[in-house]
């Protein structure tokens, strides 16, 4: 009888080990998909920055009619998307390592 509890006790250590190394290993992509997130996010703003600067002058504006981008606000959409980004990974880490919502604010601080 000891035996057979010890081995389901063992069971489900195990198991709670196992669900904490993929909430780990779950977070720490996250975290990089985030990070790359950002980062591409900004280039491209930096990227369309330097194509108004380019196509604003009158020599290429001639040639090659673009229209007006709004930088402030396309600047405030991609912070925007990166902000409820932020609140989406935070409570999927949190579901991968099966705590409660309220800790999932930790994580969106983080981000």
């Amino acid at each position: 009888m000891g035996e057979t509890v010890s081995r389901k006790g063992t069971t489900l250590l195990n198991l709670g080990a196992r669900r904490e190394q993929n909430g780990r290993a779950f977070e720490a992509s996250v975290f990089a998909m985030q990070g790359a997130s950002s980062a591409i996010g900004g280039s491209l703003l930096a990227l369309i920055k330097v194509f108004e600067n380019i196509f604003s002058t009158n020599v290429i504006n001639s040639i090659f009619t673009l229209g007006q981008v709004s930088i402030p606000q396309l600047s405030l959409l991609l912070l925007a998307i990166l902000v409820a980004l932020s609140f989406a990974n935070g409570i999927f880490i949190v579901i991968a390592y099966g705590k409660t919502f309220y800790s999932s604010l930790y994580f969106v601080g983080y981000f």
